[in-house]
C-alpha cells in the first residue's frame, strides 16, 4: 500500500484523505522507525496483514464503530483504534464547513489586494479553529472506546489522547507497540546523541568500508553503539562482540552455511527490531568480517561507488569499498553464504585492473587463454618492480630520506608475480589490496614510482651537484636558492607527483648557470690576492730566515719575536693554489674547482694574518738591529783588535732588515758568536 509523509499541522480528517496511508517516523531506542498512520471511516481488512519490511509499525484510527475480530490483525505492530460513538451532528457540521472553506479557499489562492489578504488570512484562521475543535471532538470518542491489536495491549487511552494532535496520538501508541515488540534491541544504543537515521547508516557504510573522512563524527557517535567498531578504536570497523555479528552467524549455520539474505533481513527487522536500512547494514559488515559472500540476483540494480553497474555477480568482503550503499540494494540479494565460491567471473575486478578487455565467461578454454594474458602480464610487472626497486633505492639513499613506505607498494605487488593461476592471483590480490580499488591505488602508484625511477639518475647527479655547493656571505640571495632546491628533493613529494622534477630541473639550470658565474668570480678573486701573497712571502723569506738565525745566537740576549718565523711558516700553508687557469675551469659534473677543491665561503684571511707577521718580523729584527749596534759602541770603547772590530763595525752598518738578511749565513753567525764571546 502506498504512502506518503505528512506535515505536522497536515488535516488528517479531511474527507479526502481518509483511508490514505500517512507516512510517519517515530524514535524508539535511539532508533527512527517508519511506519504509518491511516485515518479512515471503515474497516479495510488489508490493513491488519504483515507489515512491509521497511514499515514497522501501523495506526489505524477509524472514524465509526464497529466489531473487530481478533484474527483481523496479524501482526503485533498494528493497532487500531475505534471510538466509543459514531459521527454526530457536531462532527458531520464541522466537516461541511470543513469543504465550505476549501472551496473558499480556492477562490482566493491568488491575488495582492489588501481585501483578498485579509480574506485568505480569516479563512486560514478559521480552518485552524475547526481542525482543533474537530480533533477534540474525535479525541473524545476515542477515549471512549478501544485499542485492539494482535495480542492486546496495556496503553492508558487519556495519557495517548492527552491532546488534539492526532499525530502525537499515533506516536504514543507507535512507542507502545515497539516496545512490546522489541523490549530489547541487539544493540547499545545508550550513548547515542540522538537517534539514527537512514542517512546516518549510508554515512556509516561510507566511512567505514569506503574510508570516507568527512562522516568521522557520525561514526564516533553512533558506530561503538551499534557494535561494528570498539570503543578503544571507534574509527577501526571491528564487529567483535557483536550481537547482531552473531545473530546472522547462528541463522547462517542453522541452515547448513548459507540462507536467503531476503530472509536473514526479515529476521533482523521482524524479529530484532533493526530498521530496514541498518539490517542491511549489518549483514554487509557481516560478509566483510566473516569473509562470506552474498550472490546477486540475476540483472542486479546493485551499482559500483563510481555509480555505474556493479561488474560482478557476488558481494565478497573485498568488495565493500566497490558498492555503492543505498537501501534498494536489499532487492537485489540472493544468497548469502559462509563460505565463498570464487570463478573466473568473480576475479574479474581484480584481474581488469591488471589486463584491460578480459571478458565474463564460463568456457574453460576461453578462461585458460585470458588466465595466461594476465600471468604474462604479472610476469612484466616483476620485471618492471625489480628495475623501479633499485633505481628508487639508490636515489633514497643519495638523498638520505626513508624509502620503507614508498617500497611498500613494489613488495605487494611483488607477491602477486608468484601466483601460478587465477585463484591464487585472486587470493594474493584479496590479501593484500583489500579490494579492487586497493590493486588500482596500488598500481596508480607503480605508475608514478616507475616514472620516478626513469629520472632518478638526473636527480642524483643534481643532488650530488647541490651537495657539493658552498655559498658565502655576500650571496644570500644564491644561498635562499640553493636552500629552496634542496628542500624541494622531497622523496614523498617527488613520488606522489614526479612531474614536479621537471619544474625542479628548470629552477636548477637556472641556480647552476648563477653559481657557475658567482663561483668563476670568486675563484679569480681569491687566486689573485693568493698569488699577491705568495709573491710577498717570497721576497720577504731571507728575513724570515735571519730572524731564525739570530734567534739562535744566545750572546745576543733573550730570542725576539719567537713565534713569527713559525707563523710565517704557517701563512704559505694557509691559503690554497689552484694548477687549473681560469679558462680552463669546467663546473658542469661539479660544484666547486677540482684542482683546489676551493669552496665559495673561504675567503683570503691569510692577508691580514700576512700584514701582522710582517709587521712583528720587522719589529723583530730592528730589535736585532739595534743590539748589534750596541754591542759595536762596547767594542769601540773597550779597544778590540782593530781589524775584527772594522769586521763587527761593517756588518753593524750593514744590519737593516733587507741588507743583513740577505748576507746572514752560517759563516756570519758563527764570527758573531765568537766576537761577542771575546767581548
Amino acid at each position: 500500500m502506498a504512502s506518503v509523509e505528512q506535515p505536522e499541522h497536515f488535516n488528517a480528517f479531511y474527507p479526502e484523505h481518509l483511508g490514505r496511508a500517512q507516512r510517519r517516523k517515530v524514535h524508539y531506542q535511539g532508533l527512527e522507525y517508519p511506519g504509518e498512520v491511516i485515518i479512515a471511516d471503515t474497516w479495510n481488512p488489508g490493513w491488519g496483514s504483515g507489515l512491509a519490511r521497511d514499515i514497522h509499525f501501523r495506526i489505524v484510527f477509524l472514524t465509526t464503530p464497529c466489531p473487530m475480530p481478533k484474527e483481523a490483525i496479524r501482526d503485533g505492530r498494528i493497532a487500531v483504534v475505534v471510538p466509543g460513538q459514531g459521527p454526530d451532528e457536531a462532527k458531520e457540521g464541522l466537516r461541511k464547513e470543513f469543504g465550505a472553506i476549501k472551496e473558499a479557499r480556492a477562490l482566493y489562492l491568488t491575488g495582492r489586494a489588501p481585501e483578498v489578504i485579509a480574506m485568505r488570512r480569516a479563512l486560514g484562521e478559521r480552518e485552524s479553529a475547526l481542525q482543533r475543535e474537530f480533533q477534540h471532538h474525535y479525541a473524545r470518542s476515542y477515549a471512549l472506546g478501544r485499542v485492539f491489536t494482535q495480542g492486546g495491549i496495556d496503553v492508558d487511552l487519556e495519557y495517548v489522547l492527552a491532546d488534539d494532535n492526532p499525530w502525537a496520538w499515533s506516536e504514543r501508541l507507535a512507542s507502545t507497540l515497539l516496545r512490546q515488540a522489541y523490549p530489547a534491541l541487539p544493540l547499545d544504543s545508550s550513548r547515542f546523541p540522538r537517534p539514527l537515521t537512514q542517512e546516518d547508516v549510508a554515512n556509516l557504510y561510507r566511512g567505514l568500508f569506503q574510508g570516507d573522512g568527512e562522516v568521522r563524527d557520525t561514526i564516533l557517535a553512533f558506530a561503538p553503539g551499534l557494535g561494528i567498531t570498539q570503543i578503544v578504536e571507534p574509527l577501526v570497523f571491528n564487529p567483535k562482540g557483536s550481537r547482531v555479528m552473531d545473530i546472522i552467524g547462528q541463522e547462517l549455520e542453522a541452515k547448513g552455511g548459507y540462507a536467503p539474505a531476503g530472509e536473514v533481513l526479515r529476521s533482523l527487522i521482524h524479529n530484532h527490531g533493526l530498521t530496514e536500512d541498518l539490517a542491511i547494514l549489518y549483514i554487509l559488515a557481516f560478509v566483510r568480517h566473516a569473509h562470506a559472500e552474498i550472490e546477486l540476483k540475476p540483472h542486479h540494480n546493485v551499482l559500483s561507488a563510481s555509480g555505474g553497474p556493479f561488474p560482478v555477480d557476488h558481494l565478497t568482503w573485498d568488495m565493500m569499498p566497490e558498492v555503492s550503499y543505498d537501501q534498494a540494494i536489499a532487492e537485489s540479494l540472493g544468497t548469502l553464504r559462509l563460505e565463498p565460491s570464487p570463478s573466473w567471473n568473480t576475479i574479474l575486478p581484480y584481474a581488469r585492473s591488471m589486463v584491460a578487455g578480459l571478458e565474463e565467461t564460463q568456457d574453460r578454454d576461453h578462461i585458460a587463454a585470458q588466465e595466461r594474458r594476465l600471468l604474462d602480464t604479472l610476469t612484466s610487472l616483476c620485471t618492471g618492480v625489480e628495475e623501479t626497486r633499485r633505481s628508487l633505492e639508490n636515489l633514497a639513499a643519495n638523498l638520505n630520506q626513508d624509502a620503507s613506505e614508498v617500497l611498500e607498494t613494489l613488495n605487494h605487488l611483488e607477491r602477486l608475480s608468484s601466483a601460478s593461476n587465477y585463484l591464487r592471483f585472486y587470493q594474493a590480490a584479496q590479501e593484500t589490496f583489500q579490494s579492487p580499488s586497493g590493486l588500482r591505488q596500488a598500481l596508480d602508484s607503480y605508475g608514478r614510482l616507475a616514472q620516478l625511477a626513469e629520472v632518478a639518475s638526473e636527480i642524483v647527479q643534481v643532488k650530488t651537484y647541490l651537495d657539493g655547493v658552498t655559498v658565502g656571505r655576500d650571496h644570500h640571495a644564491l644561498a635562499l636558492d640553493h636552500a629552496s632546491l634542496l628542500g624541494r628533493l622531497n622523496l614523498a613529494s617527488l613520488v606522489s607527483n614526479p612531474a614536479l622534477w621537471e619544474g625542479i630541473s628548470t629552477v636548477f639550470a637556472w641556480f647552476r648557470s648563477h653559481y657557475e658565474s658567482a663561483y668563476r668570480e670568486h675563484h679569480a678573486a681569491y687566486h689573485g690576492e693568493a698569488l699577491a701573497l705568495s709573491r710577498l712571502l717570497e721576497r720577504t723569506r731571507p728575513q724570515a730566515e735571519a730572524l731564525a738565525r739570530f734567534n739562535t745566537i744566545h750572546e745576543l740576549g733573550e730570542p725576539v719575536g719567537v713565534d713569527v718565523v713559525e707563523r710565517f711558516n704557517g701563512l704559505e700553508a694557509s691559503f690554497k693554489r689552484c694548477p687549473i687557469p681560469e679558462s680552463e675551469l669546467s663546473l658542469e659534473q661539479v660544484s666547486y674547482c677540482q684542482g683546489c677543491n676551493l669552496r665559495m665561503d673561504e675567503t683570503m684571511s691569510s692577508s691580514k694574518e700576512a700584514e701582522r707577521v710582517l709587521r712583528d718580523l720587522e719589529r723583530a729584527m730592528r730589535e736585532y738591529n739595534r743590539r748589534l749596534g750596541s754591542k759595536a759602541v762596547q767594542q769601540i770603547l773597550t779597544d778590540q783588535a782593530r781589524g775584527q772590530l772594522d769586521r763587527f763595525i761593517g756588518i753593524v752598518q750593514v744590519s737593516d732588515i733587507s741588507a743583513l738578511s740577505n748576507v746572514l749565513d752560517d759563516n756570519v753567525v758563527e764570527f758573531l758568536r765568537r766576537f761577542l764571546r771575546r767581548s
